[in-house]
């Protein structure tokens, strides 16, 4: 879930304004302090700050009080109250709070999950004018969250989002149009959307461009500049673009090759429970690239990525069982992984799995299965797929 912060001022003027009993300006003061902009970072005075200005009714105080405890960021973590304070928000009128409570209730955080009620509470923010809201119920129809899926419907919001100033929705609109989801594929398209969104800081719009720079989709292919785009993403804390810049170092792609500094980086977002990256430390392991080959570690790190639904996990766990590495070898078993990363859009998965149903290992011989499985593979992006 992906918590709302605000905007912050000028930290002096702030200051004087909260001293004069200026709750909005002690809960933008506060979040200066949350942040560590303009000001040294200090969480307990952000958290005072919060609930002297929730306390006294301000709306948007209460909201950042939210993310306070939702983060645990200087306290104890408690989504329950978290939840009670996004409430509290909420019904107060700060919108942006109702976009928070909708992402506890669409996760099932603090409270009983209820995709449903989550996507109530974004259309409620979508339809009382703040784009944001718009952005979120985009996401619930794309992927079908608590209302039936409808792709062209997503794009309609992120359109709506993105052309009221919501970078977020921009960067959605992107991924629809370099994935064709909903919309007709148009990569240049993506690339414009994506570089706009970057350029406002929007950071998983820079991992996005990154990976069009670094493929050649829709921009000249650039390796070099894709490692700044994911590099610029990674210093804002964007785990994929982290993850992106760790794979194009342990490559020597557009940078200086550098084993170990991607296994740190793996390592620390895999610590951060962001599971693309423990799928790539598992294929370091594998390998025994900067760290000693450990097949069973690799396994490990694999079935982890795979169970938490990371699609490239399932495909590197895959390959262990068809080959026997860290596992007993297990074809139906590898089968399997691989349909069920190929499902999820891993092209990986389609290719390896056309393979077995083409040589008929795991499962049986079926040609016409296998040729529908690698024209999926290459659509997906899988060039190696595509027909030569």
């Amino acid at each position: 879930m992906q918590l709302v912060p605000q905007a912050v001022d000028g930290v002096a003027k702030l200051t004087v304004e909260c001293e004069k009993g200026q709750l909005a300006s002690c809960t933008s003061l506060g979040i200066d302090y949350l942040d560590g902009k303009g000001i040294a970072k200090n969480e307990y005075t952000a958290r005072e700050l919060f609930e002297r200005t929730c306390d006294g009714a301000d709306a948007r105080g209460c909201n950042n009080l939210g993310i306070v405890y939702a983060g645990g960021l200087g306290v104890p973590k408690d989504d329950v109250r978290a939840v009670q304070l996004y409430q509290r928000a909420c019904e107060g009128g700060y919108l942006r709070a109702c976009v928070n409570l909708g992402s506890m209730y669409g996760t099932g955080r603090g409270v009983s999950k209820d995709e449903a009620h989550a996507v109530q509470l974004f259309r409620k923010v979508c339809d009382g004018g703040e784009p944001l809201g718009c952005s979120y119920l985009g996401q619930s129809y794309a992927h079908g969250i608590g209302v039936g899926k409808d792709e062209a419907k997503a794009v309609q919001l992120y359109e709506q989002a993105c052309d009221a100033g919501e970078m977020r929705g921009c960067t959605n609109l992107a991924y629809a149009y370099g994935k064709g989801t909903g919309v007709a594929k148009d990569e240049a398209k993506a690339a414009t959307l994506s570089q706009k969104a970057c350029d406002a800081g929007e950071a998983l719009a820079c991992t996005s461009l990154g990976a069009l720079y670094e493929h050649g989709q829709g921009v000249t292919k650039d390796e070099a500049h894709a490692a700044q785009l994911y590099q610029r993403a990674c210093d804002t804390n964007d785990a994929m673009g982290c993850t992106y810049l760790a794979d194009l170092y342990a490559q020597g792609l557009g940078v200086a090759k550098d084993v170990p500094h991607a296994i740190q980086i793996y390592q620390r977002e895999c610590n951060a429970a962001f599971m693309k990256a423990c799928a790539g430390l598992g294929l370091m392991y594998s390998a025994g690239l900067g760290v000693s080959k450990d097949e069973m570690k690799a396994v490990e790190l694999s079935q982890k990525a795979c169970d938490a639904g990371e699609a490239t996990g399932c495909t590197s766990l895959g390959t262990f069982y068809a080959r026997g590495e860290g596992v007993a070898k297990d074809e139906a078993h590898a089968a399997q992984l691989f349909e069920r990363a190929c499902n999820a859009d891993n092209w990986g998965g389609c290719a390896y799995v056309s393979r077995m149903y083409e040589q008929g290992r795991g499962v049986k011989k079926d040609k016409h299965r296998a040729a529908a499985l690698n024209q999926k593979a290459c659509q997906l992006g899988g060039s190696e797929a595509c027909p030569k």
